[in-house]
């Protein structure tokens, strides 16, 4: 495998063709170690630093986002595929997401 395959751009074209797919197993917590294990380490560990905000970088289609507004922290999620971010939106609650190509919102509001 050459390191052309693991290019940035191939990559986020990965995740681009992947959103909805990738969407629907985090969701339905279709992957057995995150539900069982890493999401709730994840969350713990931001947790136990008591912030009263976040950012999460890589957000996807914003579980962290939602998982933290539970606790009262304000966050903002990013992410370089707006499909990815459409979802986090349309899920509601948690902060405010935003992509590249997307203009920067107040948390609590969507832009």
């Amino acid at each position: 495998m050459s390191s052309d395959s693991f290019s940035d751009e191939r990559i986020v074209d990965s995740w681009r063709a992947n959103a909805e797919p990738w969407t629907t197993a985090v969701r339905r917590n279709q992957t057995e170690s995150r539900a069982l294990v890493t999401n709730g380490a994840i969350v713990e560990a931001v947790v136990s630093r008591s912030p009263s905000s976040a950012l999460d970088i890589g957000c996807g289609e914003g579980w962290l986002i939602r998982a933290l507004a539970a606790y009262g922290i304000r966050s903002i999620g990013v992410d370089v595929v707006p499909a990815l971010i459409d979802k986090a939106r349309q899920a509601g609650g948690g902060g405010s997401f935003w992509s590249p190509r997307t203009r920067i919102s107040p948390p609590g509001r969507s832009s």
